[in-house]
């Protein structure tokens, strides 16, 4: 018994210790960041022994009060503080309750940035860009028909949504770019970043992603941006050139591109002129149309927490009861489809969703996030800086169709991601800790040698 507790005592101890609790946390980091790329529910498991080591480490209050100093903690800390005190107004508190928990991961960023090392950032990087490599191979498999998925989410995608694999992809690309362009590898690697950056970039187009093709171009110019700093000449150039090679190279080479795209431009013209919203793309423009009214009736304050689908289908039933010849046509058909679609149900717009909820005072707390993010100059490396920035500019654009916070795994992967390149480049001193890093640092070099 003696013996039980004395290694139960050393398992505690070992745990709570600062050195070997933060490197454990950061492994995890790494095994976090690979299961957004490759499933939706692992990552949640890993995120909650994160939490619970992390409240052993033995210097806890020290790295709370490091990580609540930090500009983007304190963002992501008041959006949420946002949702959960607009939740008193709502009409349902068992949705309302649904949404705050949705938003849960908004409170991570605290443990993220106490707990991320400088040394595994580029570990983080790397798994991020292995899960991606599984997920576009996998794609291609798919697209030509060799091998199929049990975890098909859509054509060609095999395990992640449109919005994510897009997303993910695009992010993987940016890094890539300017790695290639900036990096003092050698040839090999040069060679692999540039076959993954053409793995990549037409792999956006065989899914079928409509928010990643306009968004491909952003990431050039962002990208481009960072690394011709000094001569927009250079910025443009390069952007149109790599832009035009492979829009044009999708266009003819991949048929169903070109269906994809006259499908779109047909979609958008009956919207504007026939006011037909029964379409995908035709949804997003109806709930845009309809969501109109109800931010102008509650534009400071928002209808409350999870409350705004619930309003916008309510605008709608009123503009049928006075004009029954909306309903006439199915026109309707596709946007009812996304309001009646039961917890998962948003606007397919996430400035609208923010917007309706908390007003514009819940709007400005919420793109409060991106400003510290684009003010923030402490990155430790440039091509952090690039990634925060890109990572922001994506989502900023990828909202307007619909990139969400709430659900899937792109939001999960926002927060974290800012997170730990937004890792300051000069932790403020703590002794204790220092003298725990430094040891296993130390030992590490050692056992390299």
């Amino acid at each position: 018994m003696t013996a039980l507790y004395s290694k139960l005592n050393h398992f505690y101890l070992a745990i709570r210790s600062d050195a070997f609790n933060t490197l454990l946390i950061n492994y995890l980091f790494v095994a976090y960041v690979l299961s957004l790329t490759l499933s939706y529910k692992l990552d949640r498991i890993i995120a909650g022994l994160i939490i619970l080591l992390f409240l052993f480490n033995e210097n806890l209050k020290s790295k709370l009060k490091i990580s609540l100093q930090h500009p983007a903690v304190r963002a992501f800390l008041l959006f949420f503080f946002v949702v959960v005190i607009w939740s008193i107004s709502a009409h349902s508190i068992e949705l309302a309750l649904y949404h705050i928990k949705s938003y849960r991961y908004f409170l991570y960023p605290i443990v993220f940035i106490a707990m991320i090392r400088h040394d595994f950032i580029d570990k983080i990087i790397f798994a991020f860009l292995c899960g991606l490599l599984i997920n576009v191979l996998w794609s291609y498999l798919m697209f030509f028909n060799i091998l199929g998925s049990p975890f098909q989410m859509s054509e060609h995608l095999p395990i992640l949504t449109k919005p994510d694999h897009a997303l993910f992809v695009l992010i993987g690309l940016g890094y890539s770019i300017y790695r290639l362009f900036t990096e003092n590898d050698n040839t090999v690697i040069k060679f692999l970043l540039a076959l993954f950056i053409m793995l990549e970039s037409f792999n956006i187009f065989i899914t079928g992603s409509r928010s990643g093709m306009i968004m491909y171009s952003v990431m050039l110019i962002t990208v481009f941006t960072f690394i011709f700093k000094n001569s927009l000449f250079k910025v443009f150039l390069f952007s149109i050139v790599l832009s035009s090679i492979v829009y044009t190279s999708a266009y003819l080479f991949f048929p169903p591109l070109k269906k994809h795209i006259n499908t779109i431009q047909h979609e958008v013209i009956q919207s504007f002129q026939e006011n037909q919203y029964n379409s995908s793309t035709g949804s997003r423009l109806g709930l845009i149309a309809y969501s109109l009214p109800v931010i102008k009736e509650h534009f400071f304050f928002g209808v409350g927490t999870s409350d705004h689908i619930r309003e916008v289908h309510e605008t709608i039933t009123e503009a049928i009861n006075l004009n029954p010849e909306i309903a006439q046509k199915n026109r309707l058909k596709e946007v009812f489809r996304v309001l009646e679609s039961g917890k998962l149900a948003f606007l397919h717009n996430t400035y609208l969703d923010i917007q309706i909820q908390f007003g514009v005072i819940g709007f400005l707390i919420f793109m409060n996030i991106f400003y510290q993010i684009y003010r923030y100059q402490n990155y430790s490396r440039q091509i952090y800086a690039l990634l925060a920035i890109l990572i922001c500019t994506l989502f900023l654009i990828g909202m307007f169709p619909g990139a969400n916070f709430q659900q899937q795994n792109q939001g999960r992967m926002f927060v974290f991601m800012i997170s730990i390149l937004m890792m300051t480049k000069h932790t403020p001193q703590n002794t204790k800790s220092n003298i725990s890093y430094n040891s296993v640092s130390n030992s590490n070099k050692e056992a390299n040698t």
